[in-house]
C-alpha cells in the first residue's frame, strides 16, 4: 500500500483488488495507512487500477467513510467511470467524492 502526502491531501494507493476476497486484510491496511493522515484535510483512494468490485468493496469504502467523518476529514475515491456508476448504485457518492480521470480533466 503506497501512501503520499501533498499539501494536506492525503493518498492511499492499495496494492491489491478491494473486494470480498481481500476485505480483511485491505481493510486492516488501509485502517494503519490512515493513522498517518493526522495533518490531512482530505483523503483519497486511488481505485483506479482496481477491476472487480464488489460488495466488500462497498463494505470497505463505507468503514473509511465512517472514520473519516470521526477524524473530520474529506474522503475523495479516485475511479474509473464504471467503477464510479457500480458505486453510486449504492449511493456512496452521499458519503463521499467519487471522483474520475474524466473528472479531473
Amino acid at each position: 500500500m503506497k501512501t503520499t502526502n501533498q499539501k494536506g491531501d492525503f493518498k492511499i494507493t492499495p496494492g491489491l483488488e478491494l473486494n470480498t476476497s481481500t476485505v480483511e486484510t485491505a481493510a486492516a491496511q488501509l485502517e494503519k495507512a490512515l493513522q498517518k493522515a493526522d495533518a490531512a484535510k482530505s483523503v483519497e483512494i486511488d481505485l483506479s487500477q482496481t477491476s472487480a468490485f464488489d460488495s466488500g468493496t462497498v463494505k470497505i469504502l463505507l468503514a473509511l467513510a465512517q472514520e473519516c467523518q470521526t477524524r473530520g476529514l474529506n474522503l475523495k475515491i479516485q475511479a474509473s467511470e464504471e467503477a464510479k456508476q457500480f458505486l453510486n448504485l449504492f449511493h456512496l457518492q452521499r458519503r463521499m467524492s467519487i471522483i474520475t480521470q474524466e473528472d479531473a480533466e
